[in-house]
């Protein structure tokens, strides 16, 4: 009987024992696995973070992208990367291990893309606060974020190609309808209609705000008193009684520090001109203000869709006012960004009975029509491509893949 029982159990001793030891190793091993993985993803972590913090410096350059490598008491981790500013993307490839660098265990490799886009170019319009408007019979296209409750009281409006973001409540009129999907925050949708999905929800967005240290250390022009720009088709741009500049192929930043900028004429590079005041205030206020004096496209049969060899911004403190001295329909191209109130965008123009006001791009603030009988606000879709540079950009992560 006892040889009996020893015949049976010596193999199941052997069997069990074999079966531990190999869960054990591989519970070892998944272990350190876990740990490789885990130090790779803090690499791209860090970089999130290091991206959030800062919406203007230290996207492409070697200086912020570098990372030397990491020793833990664990593992180690190294990282490369490949900056490429001109389609605003940062890509990752991080390896990290259990053990040593020069004897690791196990490896984990992460390889991550991230793209940088600025919100000033993701939605047609965008209200900063709670906003009531009243045109009845407009259409508006593109993406239409509003910050806060929004009420719309003109009858037989519409939303199409984009999202509707209120980030609050949302009240229509007679016939409104939203021919998409819409993200509200708030509690409650009442009259509009909603043809697309309706989620109780708003992305995360961070409202853009102008950075005057930046711009003034990138500027291709800067100047501390009133100035007139006129942009020339030759990829140059001329200040009146003043010098005509050459733009670089990575674009031009023109800075008005606490003055004014009156600009027109036809964009033939990216270009971005910033108003700046060291104060709030509005359409009255004495600094900060771009004055659009006539047509502003680009280069190209009159074209007002952003591209590789040309784009435009026009970011103001406390106003831009679309000017018009001549009996014409007026047509602006590009972003239009006014940081300070919600009333500081308007048109002006005594002699434009009948006429229209155009503009293709993006606007931050309902503009009041002054002297035009019309007006046409579309979306740009391409300055997602194309954006103008010096805007403030906020970090995607829109790949990542662990192996």
């Amino acid at each position: 009987m006892g040889l009996m029982l020893l015949l049976f159990l010596l193999p199941m001793a052997v069997v069990l024992y074999k079966y531990t030891t190999q869960s054990l190793r591989s519970s070892v091993r998944d272990a350190q696995q876990k740990t490789a993985a885990q130090l790779a993803i803090d690499v791209v972590t860090d970089y999130m973070r290091q991206f959030s913090q800062d919406p203007y410096n230290g996207h492409y350059d070697s200086a912020s992208l570098s990372r030397p490598v990491q020793d833990y008491a664990n593992g180690f981790s190294t990282v490369t990367f490949t900056a490429d500013p001109a389609n605003h993307n940062v890509y990752l490839l991080v390896t990290a291990g259990y053990g040593t660098i020069s004897k690791p265990l196990t490896t984990k490799t992460v390889d991550a893309l991230i793209h940088f886009q600025a919100p000033l170019t993701q939605y047609g319009t965008m209200l900063d606060g709670s906003t009531t408007l009243s045109a009845s019979g407009v259409s508006y296209d593109g993406g239409f974020w509003v910050n806060g409750n929004f009420t719309e009281s003109g009858a037989n409006v519409t939303w199409n190609g984009g999202p509707v973001v209120v980030n609050g409540n949302f009240s229509g009129a007679s016939g409104d309808a939203v021919d998409g999907d819409l993200y509200y925050g708030g509690s409650s949708v009442s009259g509009v209609t909603v043809t697309g999905r309706k989620v109780n929800y708003v992305p995360s967005i961070t409202w853009p705000t102008l950075d005057f240290t930046y711009y003034s250390a990138y500027a291709t022009f800067v100047t501390t008193s009133n100035a007139s720009i006129v942009f020339n088709s030759t990829q140059t741009f001329s200040v009146v009684n003043g010098q005509t500049y050459a733009i670089p192929s990575s674009g031009a930043i023109i800075f008005a520090d606490n003055a004014n900028l009156t600009i027109k004429g036809a964009v033939s590079a990216p270009v971005t001109v910033v108003a700046g005041s060291s104060t709030n205030g509005n359409c009255s206020s004495s600094q900060g203000k771009i004055t659009v004096a006539d047509n502003v496209y680009y280069v190209g049969a009159s074209s007002v869709s952003a591209s590789a060899s040309a784009d435009f911004a026009a970011l103001a403190s406390n106003c831009i006012t679309f000017s018009k001295s001549s009996n014409a329909d007026m047509v602006v191209a590009g972003v239009y960004f006014v940081q300070n109130g919600t009333n500081n965008m308007q048109t002006q123009c005594s002699t434009c009975h009948g006429k229209r006001f155009e503009l293709f791009g993006t606007r931050t603030q309902a503009i009041s029509l002054s002297g035009f009988s019309s007006s046409v606000i579309s979306y740009d879709p391409m300055l997602r491509s194309y954006q103008p540079p010096g805007l403030p950009e906020q970090a995607y992560l829109v790949r990542f893949h662990l192996r």
